[in-house]
């Protein structure tokens, strides 16, 4: 390996450096005593945040070491969640963003593999952060093909190869060189101001100049508000104009050159006048007719995630109840293959009025399940919805207006209508042992924009259609095949827009629960784990 060695050193951490048995933290002013010129911090995996991420950022940032965020990928969650959770997290870093790529082949996940890694390394790139992807030699060459890896070269490479010798460390391709080169676990903790042992170090390959242009960049501050603690007040603004300017103090004359976006959702403290003090005491400015900013809401954060011990059911797919939706069942032409399955909800409530809010929800949570461009999930989302779908019956974006895609602005807003697909999983709040069970749901008046696929899984479900394919035999001769009038019904697939993953929020008309028959639901066992979402 080709390293130019300048003794510019640092150290990787995380809540595994501090012992919670103690009052004390980790003391960054030791640290930089010690020679630590950049700390690498944890930010979190999958979807849980490190607990001592927060401390570890700001104690960092007070002791004046430069500081780069890694985030260890879990093949468990979506890239795009742990992405958005990451950049939320990690605020004006003046190193990267560094992607973790090490996890175990045993964990299993459906968002294995080189192609949601890339997934990832473009939203946090989009996001406005640098990418830098950490690994280790034998475990990239194990888990990538030689055509997957092209992509990843045009970020720096951190690299895991603990030894002292660097004749013996080896770049795996597509890196020529790496940029940060993690070296080992030597045991001096205590020395360098952490509880444990054993301390990650790092070494810099390059000189004052490389590591001042790596280093001593700021960035924008993320669009995404970051998550305040459980129970915390969480008051929520959105710009509306372009390149609304961030200010130092409540006034127009101490801009920081940063700004925000149209459409940027942020948490904010408070709101003196027209201005909106954010989480990192910054400043933005409404203007005077406030049409900068819109107020959204003072409500909070989402919910922990549902115990263990929950009751959870899934609803049964056409095949086991012989729905009316069955192509063969309601009489359906031989051309008909494949029909909406769709389980009734006893709801008392009626249709929920789409408004802007929930359409642009219902539209994030699809796209972030995908990897498409905006114009193409955009085209998706108008297919998911239009007039002839279950869902908005009759009125979709055929005729209503659908503010994500901008059709019929001058009409009513589209509606979504009570009911379910084949394979929901739902959470069960009521009625066990009787013939009537009632699940939660969303409540169509409250901000629904704090839940998600990954953290309330029983919240959302796959849009399926029921299909069935032909039975062929060989004719009376033996010639040829031909259809014997008979179908194979066990069959459901997922529609195909957002790239087969499309999803639709259970939301209910100013309520947060809903009724369905016993007899169309499978209750799971009390005590299951909260099931993966999203089965067909």
């Amino acid at each position: 390996m080709n390293f130019t060695d300048t003794g510019i050193d640092g150290f990787d951490i995380s809540f595994y450096q501090d012992d919670n048995n103690t009052a004390q933290g980790i003391n960054f002013a030791t640290m930089k005593s010690h020679g630590a010129d950049f700390v690498i911090i944890r930010a979190g995996q999958g979807n849980w945040i490190d607990q001592d991420f927060a401390t570890n950022w700001a104690g960092a940032k007070e002791a004046h070491i430069p500081r780069a965020a890694y985030w260890f990928y879990d093949p468990r969650v979506a890239p795009l969640t742990q992405a958005k959770t990451f950049c939320d997290l990690a605020t004006n870093p003046e190193g990267r963003l560094w992607i973790d790529l090490e996890y175990s082949g045993l964990w299993g996940g459906n968002f294995r593999g080189a192609s949601n890694w890339r997934v990832m390394c473009e939203e946090v790139k989009r996001r406005g952060y640098r990418v830098g992807i950490y690994t280790g030699f034998y475990w990239w060459r194990e888990n990538t093909m030689p055509l997957e890896r092209e992509y990843f070269g045009q970020y720096p490479l951190w690299l895991a190869w603990y030894t002292s010798t660097i004749s013996i460390v080896t770049i795996p391709a597509p890196w020529s060189e790496c940029l940060i080169w993690q070296d080992g676990t030597p045991p001096i903790g205590k020395l360098v101001g952490v509880e444990s042992i054993e301390i990650d170090h790092d070494r810099f390959n390059g000189g004052q100049i490389e590591f001042m242009k790596e280093f001593g960049a700021q960035v924008v501050t993320p669009p995404n508000p970051p998550t305040p603690p459980i129970g915390a007040k969480m008051n929520l603004a959105r710009t509306n104009a372009s390149n609304v300017a961030i200010c130092t103090a409540p006034d127009n004359n101490t801009k920081t050159g940063r700004v925000f976006p149209a459409n940027t959702q942020f948490v904010f403290n408070i709101k003196q006048g027209t201005w909106y003090q954010l989480m990192d005491m910054t400043w933005l400015n409404a203007g005077g007719q406030n049409q900068y900013i819109t107020f959204i809401s003072s409500n909070t954060p989402p919910p922990v995630p549902p115990p263990v011990g929950a009751q959870y059911a899934v609803t049964l797919h056409d095949y086991e109840i012989r729905a009316l939706s069955r192509p063969t069942y309601n009489g359906a032409v031989r051309a008909v293959h494949g029909l909406p399955e769709t389980v009734k909800v006893n709801d008392k409530f009626g249709f929920v009025l789409l408004t802007k809010p929930l359409q642009f929800a219902w539209y994030d949570w699809c796209r972030f399940r995908t990897t498409q461009n905006d114009t193409n999930n955009k085209t998706s989302f108008r297919s998911l919805t239009t007039d002839g779908r279950a869902f908005t019956n009759h009125f979709g974006s055929t005729t209503c207006a659908n503010y994500v895609t901008g059709d019929n602005l001058d009409a009513e807003p589209m509606r979504l209508f009570p009911l379910l697909c084949g394979g929901a999983y739902i959470k069960i709040v009521g009625g066990v042992g009787t013939a009537e069970l009632t699940f939660e749901t969303m409540s169509s008046t409250e901000d629904v924009t704090q839940y998600n696929p990954t953290t309330h899984p029983y919240l959302f479900y796959s849009a399926v259609n029921s299909v069935r394919s032909e039975i062929w035999v060989d004719n009376v001769n033996g010639t040829n095949q031909v259809w014997n009038g008979k179908w194979d019904e066990h069959q459901a697939i997922p529609f195909h827009q957002f790239d087969y993953k499309a999803i639709v929020p259970i939301i209910a008309k100013g309520s947060k629960t809903q009724k369905i028959d016993a007899s169309l639901v499978r209750l799971l066992p009390t005590g299951s784990p909260v099931p993966s979402p999203f089965v067909y």
